[in-house]
């Protein structure tokens, strides 16, 4: 049990160092302690001997012991105390940022791409009008690989029968032999066929630097080519687990739009799901779901 509570310390102490850090160079101690070290060194206090002893062992011979010049400045005991812990786990605090994503800002672009398009390519598009609740996109002729299967719902089991053929194209499994970067958003189209059934094609987008995408070697992946097209996007954060989810975010975002009067396919005829992030990101993950626009 003790092995438990002292991985929760860790983690908790990493993740607002993690965010403290972030902020170094904006914020002074004071704002820091408004956001949360303020309350981890009141939970921290009463096992900082105990901490000091275990950290003493496991990172080399007298560290907790010896005084390092980072320290002589600082303007209390307390100060000094999270300075240490800081340094002693900063290999682990580097870590849990990249994984949770602490701190990072969504709203910027990274080389010419959208934030939460992360390290991995994505689809070209411009926004062509923006409100609170959604935006709408054109975006550019495109190149995807995909597969499709039917049933009565958007269920884990038919989740994972498309997407892992669609990596096996990426990793391989292509006439060529050839392994392809990973891109997002990773889509896939909802539309009824008939009462109770629905028909889902999930796709991975394929780099324009692709001029000729390999063809596959599974019967049930297929190549395809999208012409530019207008969307109307809503995007929301979390865990997107099951069709529920993404029908109740499309039927928000259609209140919106009929509200401003504006031109779509409806949900019952289709719509399509958005995904950005790998399943193991726990902090500030982005979803979208898309409404095509209909064009006059």
């Amino acid at each position: 049990m003790w092995k438990i509570a002292f991985c929760l310390l860790v983690l908790v102490v990493c993740m607002e160092l993690s965010t403290a850090d972030h902020h170094h160079d904006k914020i002074s101690w004071s704002r820091a302690k408004r956001k949360g070290i303020k309350n981890i060194r009141k939970i921290i206090k009463p096992k900082i001997k105990s901490l000091r002893k275990t950290f003493s062992g496991k990172f080399g011979g007298d560290y907790a012991d010896k005084k390092a010049e980072d320290y002589t400045k600082a303007s209390n005991p307390e100060m000094m105390m999270m300075m240490r812990m800081k340094k002693m786990l900063s290999p682990f605090r580097k870590f849990m940022t990249k994984v949770l994503d602490l701190g990072h800002d969504h709203h910027e672009s990274v080389d010419g791409r959208p934030a939460f398009c992360g390290e991995n390519e994505c689809p070209d598009f411009k926004v062509i009008k923006k409100s609170t609740h959604y935006e709408l996109r054109h975006y550019q002729p495109s190149k995807w690989v995909s597969t499709s299967a039917v049933g009565q719902s958007w269920t884990s089991e038919i989740q994972k029968s498309l997407f892992w053929p669609l990596f096996g194209y990426i990793q391989g499994a292509n006439k060529k032999g050839e392994k392809i970067d990973m891109t997002v958003p990773v889509i896939t189209s909802i539309r009824p066929t008939k009462p109770n059934e629905w028909n889902f094609t999930m796709s991975f987008f394929l780099s324009p630097s692709i001029a000729t995408p390999p063809a596959p070697t599974n019967d049930k992946v297929f190549l395809t080519s999208k012409s530019d097209f207008k969307v109307y996007v809503h995007s929301f954060k979390g865990f997107a687990w099951g069709q529920k989810v993404w029908e109740k975010h499309a039927e928000m975002m259609k209140k919106h739009l009929d509200k401003d009067k504006q031109k779509y396919v409806s949900s019952d005829k289709l719509f399509i799901t958005a995904g950005y992030d790998d399943p193991m990101k726990l902090f500030n993950r982005h979803n979208e779901v898309w409404l095509k626009a209909e064009t006059d």
